[in-house]
């Protein structure tokens, strides 16, 4: 683990935030090709991305505020320490579309589409961030003898555990590929949105199986955490609505058969 990547003077930078300016670098160069999967201009694509990034990073760290309220509680002002780490990727989601929507209302740019746009890059962007969560120390697994296990010497903790981080990432450019593989099969706008929703749900209840969290992330008595519920729901919610969209769109392009003409 190696959480600071240089100094300038006495001031260290963080590897996290290098990786999200590495992550905002590749999304530069991809969407250059992909702007045209939804006929976007080049600075129309620029503006998705800084509604997303923005939306999503207010919302990332208000969602991690949130579920470790009693931290932040005895010491708000690290509320704004991002640079230390401490993003909700479920917040970041919920934060990028209320970035898109309000792009929507101040661009007038539809809707579904800038979505569609962000949803796939954001899916690019999340899977170099978790290389900066994995450098950092945060978001570390469970304890375990499997021969990849990692030591997080400075985090202190004890043992060898999951690299949760780097699971992520490689399960995360896996579905980048897959949607970039879709793209150009969408039934309807809104349908890679949904899709990026239902698949990071599975990853991430996938995830969390072997990942380190604290008690308070635990209803009562369940073996799930907050964040398995979470990320069922958005698996199951949208993976139905774009089965059934799919089928509704398929039934009405297969014109039905007329029915005979009675002879008299």
């Amino acid at each position: 683990m190696h959480p600071i990547a240089f100094k300038i003077g006495s001031f260290p930078i963080y590897f996290y935030g290098v990786m999200m300016v590495v992550a905002y670098v590749a999304v530069l160069l991809v969407m250059r090709f992909t702007r045209k999967f939804e006929g976007f201009s080049y600075d129309q694509a620029i503006d998705v991305t800084i509604f997303a990034i923005a939306g999503g990073v207010i919302g990332a760290r208000l969602f991690y505020v949130a579920l470790n309220l009693s931290v932040f509680i005895k010491s708000p002002l690290h509320i704004f320490f991002l640079r230390e780490g401490g993003l909700s990727w479920h917040g970041a989601l919920l934060g990028g579309l209320l970035g898109m929507l309000a792009l929507h209302i101040f661009k007038k740019m539809p809707l579904g589409k800038i979505c569609d746009f962000a949803s796939v890059h954001i899916i690019l962007g999340l899977a170099i961030g978790r290389i900066g969560c994995f450098l950092n120390g945060c978001c570390y697994g469970k304890i375990t003898d499997v021969p990849w296990a990692v030591e997080f010497k400075g985090a202190n903790l004890a043992g060898l555990r999951h690299p949760t981080q780097l699971y992520e990432s490689f399960l995360l450019v896996i579905t980048f590929l897959f949607m970039l593989w879709w793209w150009k099969r969408k039934k309807f706008d809104g349908e890679m949105t949904m899709l990026m929703f239902a698949s990071y749900g599975a990853i991430r209840f996938f995830v969390e199986f072997f990942r380190s969290n604290t008690p308070n992330q635990y209803p009562r008595g369940s073996t799930l955490s907050l964040a398995q519920y979470f990320s069922l729901a958005l698996f199951s919610i949208f993976t139905t609505i774009v089965i059934v969209k799919r089928k509704l769109i398929k039934g009405k392009s297969i014109p039905k058969n007329e029915e005979p003409g009675t002879i008299i």
